[in-house]
């Protein structure tokens, strides 16, 4: 119930003509999967803005976009081994950096291995985190403040989805 009130404040504060302008110039751009991944991922950035929250929901979605692209693809063994070794990898960057990445990062990221392979998460999580340090050290004075994580990933992950 509280996850269906995280949507339903999260729908509130959204302009969905806006958002939904946005996504039909996207899919008269690009192809369907990346524009919806592109919308989802910045649902997960702007909630984690407002409320430092990624929606279980959001997660889901990209998780279940990955699995239509997995059925369409027949590629369903290397899915799971790739989601398996994101899984991995990011249990040891949270065992090394208990206060680095939070679990809603941690979410948004395994659910992104279900159309991302490993080496792309990699990839898109350095070009977050660089992006994070060079805005965090522009814009933050005191190392004691956090910033949420989520936008830069959403910037990271979608780079590397185009390439």
């Amino acid at each position: 119930m509280s996850e269906f009130r995280e949507i339903q404040s999260l729908i509130k504060e959204i302009h969905w003509g806006r958002l939904l302008g946005l996504w039909a110039a996207c899919l008269y751009v690009l192809p369907p999967d990346v524009a919806t991944f592109a919308m989802l991922l910045s649902l997960a950035a702007a909630s984690d803005i407002r409320d430092r929250i990624v929606p279980n929901t959001v997660c889901l979605s990209i998780a279940g976009l990955g699995c239509i692209h997995m059925i369409l693809s027949g590629g369903f063994q290397w899915t799971m081994i790739n989601v398996l070794a994101v899984l991995i990898l990011l249990l040891l960057i949270k065992a090394f950096f208990k206060d680095g990445i939070g679990m809603g990062d941690i979410k948004l990221l395994l659910a992104s291995s279900f159309l991302l392979n490993v080496f792309s998460i990699a990839v898109g999580m350095l070009l977050g985190c660089v992006l994070a340090a060079v805005i965090g050290s522009l814009r933050f004075r005191s190392l004691k403040e956090s910033m949420p994580l989520v936008p830069f990933l959403a910037v990271g992950l979608t780079v590397v989805y185009f390439f």
